[in-house]
């Protein structure tokens, strides 16, 4: 199943600690599963980095960095345009005391929400990971949050039926959003390190929203449709400009929403010079523990 995945046609990225908030390194391609000497079966395929780059300048004045494959790309394999009828949260139970503690909550939390939703578990393998909520909303909630008109352009279709439904789960949603943000700075471990809050609009162009070490309060005034709705003229010229499958937008100090990357149809990623700098930052420390590790082992 692992192999049939990856020579699909999209590809899974390379990352850096499974971090969604840094632009791709490259992809994982041409898999297949191999039998060692020790008699079990074992999943290997090779990693494959960008090989080109090239600054481009946005209408703003923006520089931003395409990286791609000279001899061509495959969408990546994260890109969503299929969503549940319900909100999805997922957490990392081992940013928790213990799994129970994880259970709990998400029983607290639906037993405080008019809202009802889907829980999933987060599995990510790096050492000890930084505490991270993500909120998946269904399709409706693009209308909900970024309004009719802008949402039309992201899904590409009018749905009637789910233009009149928004209303009423309004007050409801920024709740449990509120609810459960304001439960995972209370047990989150590690109690030293940034929460990021992710919220996940799965659509022809996917649209991903981050917030890093908010307060609830921030992170609810941020997803009110008139903030949303400051993005148009961004996705305007993105879309535009590039064939564009999916579009991360960061929470910055002033607690405006401001481009972090994008993805490509054609497997490529923009991403702009500030989350281009973070990821060489993050790549360089995970290396330093990586040989601390080793050179502790010997």
């Amino acid at each position: 199943m692992g192999a049939e995945t990856i020579n699909s046609g999209r590809r899974p990225r390379i990352g850096v600690e499974h971090d969604m908030t840094l632009p791709p390194l490259g992809r994982i391609s041409n898999a297949e599963v191999i039998q060692g000497e020790d008699g079990e079966y074992y999943l290997v395929a090779y990693q494959e980095f960008f090989d080109s780059a090239e600054e481009l300048e946005l209408a703003d004045g923006e520089i931003v960095v395409r990286e791609y494959f000279s001899t061509g790309g495959t969408p990546f394999a994260e890109v969503q345009t299929e969503t549940s009828e319900i909100i999805v949260i997922s957490i990392d139970p081992q940013n928790f005391e213990n799994y129970k503690d994880a259970d709990s909550f998400y029983s607290e939390l639906q037993n405080e929400s008019e809202i009802e939703f889907k829980k999933l578990g987060l599995s990510r393998k790096s050492f000890i990971s930084d505490p991270e909520i993500v909120f998946q909303l269904a399709e409706n909630y693009i209308y909900l949050f970024f309004g009719y008109k802008l949402a039309k352009k992201i899904l590409k279709k009018t749905t009637n039926k789910l233009a009149n439904k928004v209303s009423d789960d309004l007050a409801g949603t920024y709740d449990l959003i509120k609810k459960g943000v304001a439960k995972m700075i209370k047990r989150a471990n590690p109690k030293d390190r940034p929460i990021t809050y992710i919220f996940e609009f799965p659509a022809p162009i996917q649209i991903e929203l981050i917030a890093i070490d908010k307060t609830p309060d921030e992170i609810v005034n941020s997803l009110k449709t008139d903030t949303l709705k400051k993005l148009e003229k961004k996705l305007d010229e993105l879309t535009y400009k590039f064939d564009t499958e999916k579009i991360q937008f960061e929470l910055n100090d002033q607690n405006k929403w401001e481009l972090n990357y994008l993805l490509t149809v054609n497997g490529e990623s923009i991403g702009t010079k500030k989350s281009i700098s973070k990821r060489t930052v993050a790549l360089e420390n995970t290396i330093k523990k990586t040989l601390e590790r080793k050179k502790k082992k010997k």
